[in-house]
């Protein structure tokens, strides 16, 4: 093989191997980045898809005081047997939570740490006043803080049979399983109204959102 074509194949070969070195340590960081930057287009995407593919009702981005505490229901799903209440969350690392404490820590590189209200806590105070509102048993509202695919979770995911930590790609999994469960379905008059009467307070709490 002459010297030139064996140079040119080391050169390329070189190139390739830098190319794959660079991927593989760059890319990751770049994932990341952009999951942070578009985690909730992300979540809508999936819960978009999910109630159009099982005919559920939807409302996105319902908000409404707890106390002295704005809390906003990202996703609210009406299915055949139970409501969801969905909260985004973004986990910049690993997440520690104990269901018992009011507070969470989020351990990031460089031994950061965070310490935030926990999912737990928020997810159980929208259940409460939603029940207050809708007038529906919170034994037929299952909660989900739906959290970015790449967290690391350190405690009990479950600390109950309705509370959930869930990634995009698990959610449809735990609807399916309520969803399939031996209970009464909704009357759906009675849900389609109860699913009215809360875009109303949606658009009397926010008229933009109508």
């Amino acid at each position: 093989m002459p010297h030139e074509v064996r140079l040119t194949l080391w050169i390329v070969s070189a190139v390739l191997v830098f190319a794959g070195l660079a991927f593989w340590i760059i890319y990751p960081r770049v994932k990341h980045h952009l999951s942070q930057e578009n985690y909730k287009r992300f979540d809508y995407d999936v819960i978009a898809r999910l109630v159009k593919n099982n005919d559920y009702y939807l409302i996105n981005s319902f908000a409404f005081e707890t106390g002295s505490t704005p809390l906003v229901i990202d996703h609210l799903i009406g299915g055949d047997k139970y409501l969801y209440v969905v909260i985004d969350y973004f986990i910049p690392g690993t997440l520690e939570v104990d269901p018992r404490l009011k507070y969470a820590m989020v351990y990031r590189k460089g031994n950061e740490k965070l310490e935030m209200l926990s999912p737990y806590e928020m997810v159980r105070a929208a259940i409460e006043r939603l029940s207050t509102l809708s007038g529906i048993p919170s034994e037929y509202i299952v909660g989900i803080a739906l959290i970015n695919d790449d967290a690391v979770v350190l405690g009990n995911a479950h600390p109950s049979a309705d509370l959930y930590l869930s990634t995009p790609h698990q959610i449809g999994k735990i609807i399916r399983s309520y969803e399939k469960r031996d209970v009464k379905p909704f009357v759906s008059s009675q849900l389609w109204q109860a699913i009215q009467d809360l875009h109303a307070i949606k658009v009397q709490t926010n008229p933009e959102n109508k």
